[in-house]
C-alpha cells in the first residue's frame, strides 16, 4: 500500500490530522486539490481549548504574538467569554491562511506528505482490507490505496457522498455575504449591527484589511456556481446600511448560509471522516475551524495506534461515540445562533431577556465552556473524579530532580502519561502495570506546584483528557487497555534458532510488521507466510528469514536478510498472494553493540523505531545511543545481549533491534537510569522522533 492512511484535504483538520498520525509513528498521504496553500481565512481566530490544544504539542510560539479577543457574543448577545476557566482567552486575528501555513510547516517537519493538485475523484473500499482513491495529479490519473482514509474535505466532501455517509439536517434558508476589503474606514462591529433591512458585521483582521459580512432579511439563497462578485456584496451593504463602501478594494468575496447538517457516523469501517466533511453549519461564535481540529486531535492518536498495529481497529469507534455527540451540540447551539443573529425585530426581546441573562458569571461560564470545548466531558470509564473524562488543565509539577515542568509539557510527543503524584516513596503498583504499556506511555512522579487534583495518580490520554484516576473504582490495566490498546505481553516460548543478525554476508535487510488480530490468526498468518517460503527455490541473493510474534501474536514481524537486495523484490512478488507478499521496509546493518555473548538463544527481540530526517540523523541517533549503551553501568543494561542498529534505505527511519535473555530483564531496563537518559536525549535530538518500541519472541525460521 502507499501510506498507512490517506488524508484528503488540507485545510486545518487535516493538516492537524496529518502530524497527529506522524507523532503516532504512522505514514500517512495528504491529498489536496488546490494547487498551493490556501489564501482564504474563513476562521479568524482560536477559542481557548484550541489554544490548549496547539500549547499541548508545543505550537504556540509559532503563531507570534496572539490579540485576546474582545469581549464575545452568542448570536449577538454579548458575553464575557473570559469568565471560563481555560489557561488561555479566546484570540482573534489569526487569519485562517496563517494557520494553515503553520499546521503545513509542523506536518512537514514530522514526515507528512503533502501533495497539492492532487484532486481526489472517487473512494472504494477494496474486499474490506484497504481503501482506495482514484486521484489526478499533474502528471495524470493514478491510484492510491492505504488501510485507512479520512475526509477532511469540507462540507461538500466527495469522501462523505462516496462512501454512503447520510447527510441528515436542514437546508439553508438566509444567505450571508463575506468580503475581506482594504481600504474602507470603518469602525468594527464585533457582534453585528442590526438594522431594519438587515445585519451588519464588520471586523477587523490587521494590515489595514477590514472583513465585512452583510445579510438582508428576506434574501433567499441562491444557486452559484462561484463566488459573488464584489459589487454584489457593495449593493447589498448599501440597502441596508445606507453607506456605500465600493470604493474598497477587495481581497477574497464569498458568501454562506445557515444549513445545518451532521453525519450519521463518523466512520464506516476504514473510512472515516473529520471537521466540515461531518459536520455544516451557520460560522457563528468562531466554532467551525476550531471543532474541526479537536475532531483531528481526537481522531489521530487513535487511528495512528491502529495503523501502526499498537490497537485494534475497535479503538476507532470511540472516536464515533465521544464526538458525535460534540457535532451535534455544535450543529445544535449554531441554529440557536443563526436564529438569533439573522432573525428581524421580532426577535428583540428575547435578545433584551439574554442579555440580562449572559450577563451573570455563571450563564456566561456555562456558554464559555460551551462554545469553547473546554466543558466537554467523554465517558472514559468507572468513576466520580471531577477530572474524570475532562480535559485537564494545565498544571505545574515539581520533578524529583527539582526541576519544573507542566501537564502540558508532557503531552508534546502526543503520548499517554501516567502521573504519580503521591511522592517519591509511593506506591509503585501503577509504574508496574505501566510497564507492558511502555511503547505508548509515559510514567512521570512529581508533586503539584500548585493545587493538588485531589488523586494520587491519573492517567492523561494524547489528547488531554483525564482517562483514570486513582481510586476511582477503575482498575488502571482495564484503563489502559481501553484507551491505549493491547500492550506487550509477557513471556511466551521462544521458536526454532534466532538469525544471525551481524552475520556478514547479510548486505541487506528487509522487515514487515502488521496486526494480526489475536494470536490464532497471528500464528496462521506466520505459518502461511513460512510455507510460501518453502514451497519454492530461493534466489541466490537471499539467506532467510525470520518470523516473530509477541506473546499474545496479536502482531508480527518477519526480518529478512539477503545477500544481494536486488533478489529479495522480484522473489516478493513471485510468492502466492496473502501474507507472505506484506510489503517490506529496506534497510541496512549500520552497527552493533554486543554487551554480553550469550551461547543461550536471546529470550526477546525488541525493537526501537526513530523515525528521522534523513541519513545524517539517522547515523546521528544510532551512534549516540550506542554510544550511551556502551557507558552505561552493566547493571542497568543486565540482559542485553546486544543492540543492532538498522537505518532505512530511504534516510527516514532507524530501527534498534536488540536481542535480551528475557522479558523480565529487558521491564527491568525501563525504570532504569539509562533507559531514561536515552529517551531524554532522542526526544531533544532535532530530526529525531521516537516512535516506540514492541517486544517479540521468535516463532519460526528459515534459512541457509
Amino acid at each position: 500500500m502507499d501510506s498507512d492512511v490517506i488524508v484528503v484535504g488540507a485545510g486545518p483538520a487535516g493538516l492537524v490530522l496529518a502530524a497527529e498520525l506522524r507523532l503516532a509513528g504512522a505514514r500517512v498521504t495528504v491529498l489536496e486539490k488546490e494547487d498551493g496553500p490556501s489564501t482564504e481565512s474563513r476562521g479568524m481566530g482560536f477559542t481557548a481549548r484550541t489554544l490548549e490544544v496547539f500549547d499541548q504539542r508545543g505550537l504556540l510560539e509559532r503563531f507570534g504574538t496572539l490579540e485576546r479577543a474582545p469581549g464575545g457574543h452568542f448570536g449577538s448577545v454579548p458575553v464575557d467569554f473570559a469568565v471560563g476557566d481555560g489557561t488561555h482567552a479566546a484570540v482573534t486575528g489569526v487569519s485562517q491562511a496563517r494557520t494553515v501555513q503553520v499546521l503545513a510547516q509542523w506536518a512537514r517537519e514530522l514526515g507528512a506528505d503533502i501533495r497539492h493538485g492532487h484532486r481526489v475523484l472517487s473512494v472504494d473500499v477494496d474486499d474490506g482490507e484497504c481503501v482506495g482513491a482514484t486521484v489526478r495529479t499533474p502528471d495524470g490519473t493514478v491510484r492510491l490505496t492505504a488501510p485507512y482514509l479520512v475526509g477532511c474535505d469540507g462540507g461538500r466532501s466527495l469522501v462523505r457522498r462516496s462512501c454512503g455517509f447520510g447527510f441528515p439536517g436542514t437546508d439553508a434558508t438566509a444567505e450571508l455575504l463575506l468580503a475581506d476589503v482594504r481600504g474602507l474606514d470603518l469602525g468594527p462591529l464585533w457582534s453585528g449591527a442590526r438594522r431594519p433591512r438587515g445585519m451588519l458585521l464588520a471586523a477587523p483582521l490587521g494590515d489595514g484589511v477590514m472583513r465585512i459580512v452583510v445579510h438582508e432579511h428576506g434574501r433567499a439563497p441562491r444557486p452559484r456556481s462561484g463566488p459573488p462578485d464584489y459589487a454584489e456584496v457593495a449593493d447589498a451593504w448599501k440597502r441596508v446600511s445606507g453607506d456605500d463602501i465600493s470604493s474598497a478594494t477587495p481581497l477574497w468575496v464569498s458568501s454562506f448560509g445557515d444549513a445545518a447538517r451532521q453525519a450519521d457516523t463518523y466512520r464506516r469501517g476504514r473510512v472515516l471522516l473529520a471537521g466540515d466533511a461531518a459536520h455544516v453549519h451557520l460560522p457563528a461564535g468562531g466554532q467551525g475551524m476550531n471543532v474541526s481540529i479537536q475532531d483531528a486531535v481526537a481522531l489521530g492518536w487513535r487511528l495512528g495506534a491502529v495503523a501502526t498495529g499498537r490497537a485494534a481497529d475497535g479503538v476507532l469507534d470511540a472516536y464515533h461515540a465521544e464526538r458525535h455527540p460534540v457535532g451535534a451540540e455544535l450543529v445544535r447551539t449554531t441554529r440557536a445562533q443563526a436564529t438569533l443573529f439573522l432573525g428581524g425585530e421580532e426577535m428583540q426581546p428575547l435578545r433584551e431577556v439574554l442579555t440580562g441573562v449572559f450577563a451573570g458569571r455563571e450563564a456566561a461560564r456555562r456558554l464559555a465552556g460551551l462554545i469553547s470545548g473546554l466543558d466537554i466531558r467523554y465517558d472514559v470509564g468507572p468513576g466520580e473524579h471531577p477530572l474524570l473524562g475532562r480535559r485537564m488543565p494545565k498544571t505545574g509539577l515539581v520533578l524529583p530532580d527539582g526541576s519544573r515542568t507542566t501537564t502540558t509539557d508532557l503531552l508534546h510527543t502526543a503520548r499517554g502519561v501516567l502521573l504519580l503524584l503521591d511522592g517519591d516513596d509511593g506506591d509503585d503498583g501503577p509504574r508496574r502495570t505501566a510497564r507492558r504499556w511502555a511503547d505508548r506511555l509515559d510514567v512521570v512522579r512529581a508533586r503539584p506546584a500548585g493545587p493538588a487534583p485531589g488523586t494520587a495518580a491519573l492517567l492523561l490520554r494524547p489528547d488531554g483528557y483525564v482517562a483514570w484516576t486513582a481510586g476511582s473504582g477503575d482498575v488502571l490495566e482495564a484503563a489502559l487497555g481501553r484507551h491505549l490498546g493491547a500492550p506487550t505481553s509477557l513471556p511466551a516460548p521462544a521458536g526454532t534458532t534466532p538469525p544471525d543478525i551481524p552475520r556478514p554476508d547479510a548486505h541487506a535487510v528487509f522487515t514487515a510488521h502488521w496486526y494480526a488480530g489475536d494470536a490464532e490468526r497471528g500464528r496462521a498468518e506466520l505459518d502461511e507466510v513460512l510455507a510460501a517460503w518453502a514451497a519454492g527455490p530461493w534466489p541466490t541473493g537471499v539467506l532467510g528469514l525470520a518470523c516473530y510474534l509477541d506473546a499474545d501474536g496479536k502482531n508480527v514481524l518477519t526480518y529478512a536478510q539477503c545477500a544481494d537486495p536486488a533478489a529479495y523484490r522480484p522473489f516478493l512478488r513471485a510468492l502466492p498472494p496473502g501474507p507472505a507478499r506484506t510489503e517490506p521496509v529496506e534497510y541496512r546493518l549500520y552497527r552493533s553493540v554486543v554487551l554480553a555473548p550469550s551461547a543461550a538463544p536471546p529470550g526477546a527481540l525488541v525493537t526501537a523505531m526513530f523515525d528521522v530526517d534523513g541519513a545524517e540523523r539517522q547515523r546521528h541517533i544510532a551512534d549516540s545511543i550506542a554510544a550511551r549503551l556502551r557507558r552505561a553501568p552493566a547493571d542497568e543494561c543486565r540482559g542485553l545481549i546486544a543492540s543492532h542498529f538498522h537505518l532505512s534505505l530511504d534516510g527516514s527511519r532507524v530501527t534498534n533491534f536488540a536481542e535480551w535473555t528475557t522479558d523480565e530483564a529487558h521491564l527491568a531496563f525501563l525504570d532504569g537510569a539509562s533507559r531514561h537518559g536515552n529517551l531524554k536525549a532522542t526526544h531533544e535530538t532535532p530530526g529525531v522522533r521516537p516512535i516506540g518500541f514492541k517486544r517479540y519472541h521468535l516463532y519460526r525460521g528459515l534459512g541457509r
